[in-house]
């Protein structure tokens, strides 16, 4: 039987503790910074704006910066670097959820996200980053606008 996927009481809460607890170091010695946005009512027509945006912030410019952007865990939007790839994070539990951004930001403190471009003929540059995750996975994202880069940790 597969579980449900439950949503917590405060979600925005729920993801800026665990990016404040996987960057629990970088943070407290000042290197890095976690700031939380919850965005205004929007009153305008059309589709309205993320609710929610949790960045963590390295002070070290050849650093990798993180934010997730979601009115709900479902999808969350990840975006990395400086050129802010990004991709949905989809996941069957909130524990699973919380293992996969407590490895993807333990990651991106320790330096091993990179980012290249493929450049394209009559097309936009490819951008590709790739977290090395500790259990020994990789993690690929794609975009189409950026450059190369290699982060260093926090």
């Amino acid at each position: 039987m597969r579980s449900r996927f439950e949503e917590p009481d405060d979600p925005c809460g729920w993801v800026e503790r665990v990016i404040r607890d996987a960057a629990a170091e970088p943070v407290r010695a000042g290197r890095a910074t976690v700031t939380v946005v919850r965005a205004p009512a929007d009153d305008e027509p059309g589709p309205a704006p993320p609710a929610y945006e949790v960045r963590l912030e390295p002070e070290d410019e050849d650093a990798c910066p993180l934010a997730c952007t979601f009115d709900a865990l479902r999808p969350m939007y990840l975006s990395v670097g400086r050129q802010d790839v990004g991709e949905e994070l989809w996941t069957s539990s909130l524990v699973e959820l919380e293992q996969l951004l407590r490895s993807l930001v333990e990651a991106a403190v320790a330096g091993r996200y990179e980012e290249r471009v493929e450049q394209r003929r009559f097309r936009a540059p490819r951008l590709e980053g790739a977290f090395s995750l500790a259990e020994g996975r990789t993690l690929r994202f794609h975009g189409s606008r950026g450059s190369s880069r290699t982060y260093r940790s926090y």
